[in-house]
């Protein structure tokens, strides 16, 4: 199985002056330069990851959309994009912040950060259209932090934050265009996740998992899916069934529709960054594997790349799923295998 790498990983696109995006609006439109050519690194161990590309980097967060990978590296306040096979890499945008937790949608990327637009300190939830429209900010609290973002029914952007031992769920409209509901938490969030017009919610603090809906309307409807969840962490969903972690006792644990605890997947070792399709759910290990079970009652959590890459902060989505591949964080850049 070939490891395919970058000659000289992104260093030969040009530094973005400002928060924007390039002069194309999404890597695959971006004109190829030799430089970035995709070679065969013969070195490579061949553990099945198949191939890794953008190189050069330790990503902070990834997401997938419409056949590319966009990355957000905290170390150097850039979010990088590429085709999803690694070629026309570029800088999509530059804040000099720390970018983390990217959620790609039909209108454009959403992210966290630590600095706005104009570059001034401060948590704040940004968002960069695909069309090159100028982008849009929507600043927190300063003594706050954000922990993730998710799609509500594709109609608005739901953010995670929290501060103080405590936390909210805030609801704004696609764009950021308008601030919309609210949820105030009663122990301090962990983790967000959704499906279709839910969104999940872990409350590591207290062991609870919670969904919501409504969050276009004036008052979100709060339901406690579970609760005894102790150290619950990262979550994910699909149609049929909502999964998080106990890092603690080393599961990952299955709620069919999100209502009754029924299977409980064991893992030798600490499950971080759940994802979620309708055939599998995928998570990282504290040893850097990644391992799969199928979404039903019956599975078994299995191998499927044994990466090594470990220390990620705990809170980043570090693995990204297309129709017919994964994606994940590397040492070094985005490893992609076939599903």
């Amino acid at each position: 199985m070939r490891h395919l790498l970058f000659a000289a990983p992104l260093a030969v696109v040009a530094a973005c002056s400002s928060f924007s995006v390039t002069e194309t609006p999404s890597p695959g439109d971006a004109p190829v330069d030799a430089g970035t050519a995709l070679r065969e690194d013969a070195s490579a161990p061949d553990a099945g990851n198949g191939s890794n590309f953008l190189a050069g980097g330790r990503g902070s967060g990834i997401a997938y959309f419409a056949g590319h990978v966009y990355v957000t590296d905290a170390v150097r306040g850039i979010v990088f994009a590429a085709d999803d096979d690694g070629r026309n890499a570029t800088r999509f945008a530059e804040t000099g912040g720390a970018p983390k937790n990217p959620l790609a949608t039909e209108d454009g990327l959403y992210w966290c950060d630590t600095k706005d637009l104009s570059r001034v300190e401060g948590p704040v939830v940004l968002f960069q259209p695909w069309d090159r429209s100028p982008a849009a900010s929507l600043p927190l609290p300063p003594d706050h932090s954000c922990l993730g973002l998710a799609s509500f029914a594709d109609q608005s952007i739901v953010f995670l934050h929290a501060a103080n031992g405590s936390g909210s769920l805030v609801g704004a409209a696609r764009r950021l265009g308008k601030r919309n509901a609210g949820v105030a938490l009663d122990a301090n969030p962990y983790a967000i996740a959704s499906s279709g017009s839910t969104i999940y919610v872990t409350l590591s603090a207290n062991g609870t998992i919670l969904a919501f809906t409504g969050f276009d309307t004036s008052t979100p409807a709060r339901t406690d899916l579970a609760t005894n969840q102790t150290d619950c962490q990262q979550i994910a969903a699909s149609s049929a069934n909502v999964f998080w972690s106990r890092p603690n006792d080393k599961r990952v644990v299955r709620s069919p529709g999100g209502f009754l605890l029924a299977s409980e997947l064991l893992d030798e070792r600490r499950a971080h960054s759940l994802v979620a399709d309708e055939r599998h759910v995928y998570w990282r290990n504290e040893a850097g594997a990644i391992r799969r079970a199928q979404d039903a009652a019956a599975a078994v959590a299995v191998p499927f790349a044994d990466d090594a890459t470990t220390g990620f902060d705990a809170y980043s989505r570090t693995i990204a799923l297309s129709g017919d591949r994964v994606f994940w964080l590397t040492a070094d850049g985005v490893a992609s295998k076939a599903k």
